[in-house]
């Protein structure tokens, strides 16, 4: 379970008479709030021996989370988008970009 705590701002341009250009930055923090590191052990069986132990990943607790978008209308009906998200803490760091194009008919 996260918590998060996030701002954005955004901001259109007219590039020219019939082209907008729609931005958008954001800026938050995340915190996990569950420890969710998990041990487990397993032995064989008729065996006094500890065996094996294998323990999950001990997950960043304080992320900085950063975005960015970026769109315009092409046509009446056509949209193209690009997207950024970052994640970033002492043991993460996690880059996505997406883009596409939406069509409305």
């Amino acid at each position: 379970m996260f918590v998060d705590l996030a701002g954005e701002i955004s901001r259109s341009f007219k590039v020219s008479s019939n082209t907008l250009i729609n931005t958008s930055a954001s800026l938050g923090w995340r915190y996990q709030v569950l420890d969710n590191t998990i041990a487990s052990q397993v032995a064989l069986a008729d065996t006094d021996q500890a065996g094996l132990v294998a323990q999950t990943t001990d997950f960043e607790r304080n992320r900085v989370m950063v975005g960015g978008n970026l769109s315009t209308t092409l046509f009446d009906s056509v949209d193209v988008f690009v997207k950024y998200r970052g994640e970033f803490g002492s043991n993460i760091t996690n880059n996505r970009i997406s883009g596409g194009v939406e069509g409305t008919f």
